[in-house]
């Protein structure tokens, strides 16, 4: 029987050990340990062990997020609700929202901002909340299982009521505001530091005009350059007495923003035919001004 050749595959634990023998160290037997490198070692491994013991469990409750505060709590509001409720119901089916936003204007002074001055802009989280509660309880609350068109035409009512409240608290407002100017003692009281409306109205960046009137005006403005452009496509036009304020209007405003730097890439004959337009039109305005004293 042949003898046994060498053993092929993976080497034992002790087969190993005996083809690389571990370095024994310098001192002793192996493993041994000097007292000084005893007490390193175990400091060491003390270290980790001690710092684990103080950290928190996780069975310990974690401290909770600091929640903002709801506008049930701050006092006064709960009351305002109770006041916008009827008046809410009644703007939903009149549009009539007049009364509704009364009470609004009340919440802005009651809802104040990080720096503690009264949120006219309702841009804080408690009169949005606050207003968002209003619509809810009126019967605009977003039905969650009915279908998306029903979702949909109630978000739809929501914001046009919404819309509705807004327009009807920009002259409330508007208004609130100018009469602080005869009630120097309620402004201090509400707006400490502030000396007049106008001051006022530029710190919340409110336009001292109602939205409605804006509207009108844009509205107007529009109409009426769309009248005189018609008049200037128009070889004779005719004026009527209606549109003659816009007409020197917009001449007064044609004129001051011309400036003399403009005509200066004009050539000679284009300059003479200028100034005799220019002589022309002083003549009729002269004789304008004279009909008006």
């Amino acid at each position: 029987m042949p003898a046994p050749g060498p053993r092929r595959g993976r080497r034992g634990r002790h087969e190993k050990q005996a083809l690389n023998p571990r370095p024994r160290p310098a001192f002793g037997r192996v493993g041994a340990l000097s007292s000084f490198q005893g007490r390193a070692w175990w400091n060491g491994r003390r270290a980790p062990l001690v710092a684990q013991r103080s950290r928190p469990s996780r069975e310990e409750p974690m401290p909770r997020k600091k929640t903002a505060p709801a506008w049930q709590e701050v006092p006064g509001a709960q009351e305002l609700m109770d006041k916008a409720l009827p008046l809410a119901a009644v703007a939903k089916e009149t549009r009539d929202c007049g009364p509704v936003a009364e009470v609004v204007l009340q919440t802005t002074l009651l809802f104040t901002t990080p720096k503690g001055l009264p949120d006219l802009r309702r841009s804080g989280g408690l009169a949005r909340s606050w207003m968002a509660d209003l619509l809810d309880a009126i019967g605009f609350a977003p039905p969650r299982l009915a279908p998306m068109d029903e979702r949909k035409k109630v978000a739809r009512e929501r914001e046009s009521l919404a819309q509705a409240i807004r327009e009807a608290l920009s002259p409330v407002r508007v208004a609130f505001i100018h009469q602080l100017d005869d009630r120097p003692e309620e402004r201090e009281r509400l707006f400490p530091g502030f000396s007049s409306s106008d001051e006022i109205f530029e710190y919340y960046k409110i336009i001292p005009q109602a939205q409605r009137e804006i509207r009108i005006a844009r509205y107007n403005h529009r109409t009426s350059l769309q009248r005189l452009g018609a008049l200037l496509a128009d070889d004779a036009p005719t004026i009527a007495p209606a549109d003659a304020p816009d007409v020197v209007h917009a001449l007064h405003r044609l004129a001051t923003a011309l400036a003399p730097a403009l005509l200066d890439g004009a050539d000679a004959k284009e300059k003479d035919q200028l100034r005799r337009e220019l002589a022309e039109t002083r003549a009729a305005l002269l004789a304008l001004e004279e009909s008006l004293s």
